[in-house]
C-alpha cells in the first residue's frame, strides 16, 4: 500500500490503478473496497448520536404562581396564589379579542388561580394573558373579561424573562387607590 501511494505522489502509477490525494483504488477490486485512506477518518455510521435532542417548550398547559404585595392605607400584604391554565387557540373564548388587543402578541393563555381572594380584599377569577416571546425577553398582558364579550387590561410587563421553560414577568395595576405589585411566573412543561 505505501508504495502504491508513493507512485501516485510521484506520478508514475502503476497501470490500472487510480491515485487521488489520501486514497488509492484498484479498479479490479470490489467497489466497497477502499485502501490507503490516510486521513484519519473512521467509518462511525453504525454509532448513533448520543447527544440528547434539545428539549421543545409545551406551551397547551401551564402551572404557576403570582405574589401580590401592597403597602398602603396603613395595610401590608404579601401573599401569593398558585395558578394554572391552557393556550388558547383560534376559535376559544376571548382568543380574538386578545388577539386584538396584543397583535405581537403570538401565545395567549387562560387563567385559573387556586383561591378567590388574595390579602383577604382583591377578588381573584379567571383572567387572560397574551404574550410575545423574543431572543430579547417577553412582552406578557394581563387580562380580565369585561361585560361585553371582550377584555380590559389589568396590567402588564415589556421587560420580562423567559429561559426555554420559566416565564417571569412583573406588572401594578391599582386596587380602589392601593397600588398592588405582582410578581408572576409561568412553568411551561418541556418534551
Amino acid at each position: 500500500m505505501v508504495t502504491i501511494l508513493a507512485f501516485g505522489l510521484l506520478g508514475c502509477e502503476p497501470a490500472g490503478f487510480e491515485v487521488t490525494p489520501g486514497k488509492v483504488t484498484d479498479p479490479t477490486a470490489d467497489d466497497s473496497a477502499t485502501t490507503g485512506d490516510d486521513s484519519g477518518a473512521t467509518d462511525d455510521s453504525g454509532i448513533e448520536d448520543s447527544t440528547p435532542p434539545e428539549p421543545e417548550t409545551d406551551f397547551s398547559t401551564w402551572s404557576g404562581s403570582r405574589r401580590f404585595t401592597y403597602a398602603d392605607f396603613g395595610l401590608n400584604c404579601d401573599e401569593t396564589v398558585n395558578e394554572s391554565g391552557s393556550q388558547l387557540l383560534s376559535g376559544d373564548d376571548y382568543f380574538d379579542a386578545l388577539s386584538a388587543d396584543c397583535t405581537t402578541c403570538t401565545l395567549f393563555f387562560v387563567v385559573q388561580p387556586e383561591a378567590d381572594t388574595v390579602c383577604s380584599v382583591i377578588g381573584l377569577g379567571t383572567t387572560y394573558r397574551a404574550v410575545f416571546l423574543s431572543d430579547a425577553g417577553a412582552i406578557v398582558n394581563v387580562y380580565s373579561a369585561d361585560s361585553n364579550g371582550g377584555v380590559s387590561q389589568i396590567g402588564s410587563d415589556t421587560s420580562g424573562s423567559f429561559d426555554g421553560e420559566d416565564l417571569a414577568f412583573t406588572y401594578t395595576f391599582s386596587y380602589y387607590g392601593a397600588n398592588i405589585g405582582v410578581e408572576g411566573l409561568m412553568t411551561f412543561p418541556q418534551n
